[in-house]
């Protein structure tokens, strides 16, 4: 069904002298306009915009990771420079790479010092044991697969076999070179 307004709208434009397509897309829009008045999406889109965003807290892995990164260079750049330092001091080249390697090993044993066994709350809980049916039910249905089994096996053992010499040789090895 038109719109009323839209097709009135149309006329006037027709009888103003303008040009029809101008004013359809001029009204065409009002009529949007008047739909998402009517049907509230301006309001939403307000309200939308006067919220406030709530910041969520970082989470605690996040926390943990930073800490662990930390860690580890804080350690290898310490003693890397301690050895450069001293290096520098008594005129050698040995201690930078050995303060790099010790800061390396033991910024790895203080982060697994720290980090590396879980909070209780963070355990795995203990696997429930399984009930004595349960145990049962899979008995029974291994002793059915295995029956299958032997069924088959002795099915296939029932079938007579081909000899070599029957029927054509598997595609695999026909030699496509051959002349009949």
């Amino acid at each position: 069904m038109i719109d009323p307004d839209l097709h009135d709208a149309r006329n006037r434009a027709k009888h103003a002298g303008r040009n029809a397509s101008i004013g359809s897309r001029t009204t065409v829009h009002d009529a949007l306009g008047r739909v998402r008045r009517a049907f509230g999406a301006t309001d939403s889109v307000r309200d939308a915009m006067k919220m406030r965003a709530v910041a969520r807290p970082p989470s605690r892995g996040a926390d943990e990771g930073w800490a662990v990164l930390s860690t580890l260079i804080s350690g290898i750049v310490v003693f890397g420079g301690i050895g450069w330092l001293l290096d520098h001091w008594w005129g050698t080249r040995l201690l930078t790479p050995a303060g790099l390697v010790l800061g390396m090993g033991l910024g790895i044993y203080a982060v697994v010092a720290q980090f590396g066994r879980p909070e209780p709350a963070q355990r795995p809980p203990p696997t429930p044991t399984r009930s004595a049916d349960a145990a049962a039910a899979l008995r029974a249905a291994k002793a059915v697969n295995r029956a299958r089994a032997v069924n088959r096996a002795r099915a296939a053992a029932a079938e007579p076999t081909q000899s070599a010499n029957e029927g054509p040789p598997p595609a695999s090895t026909r030699r496509e070179t051959e002349c009949p």
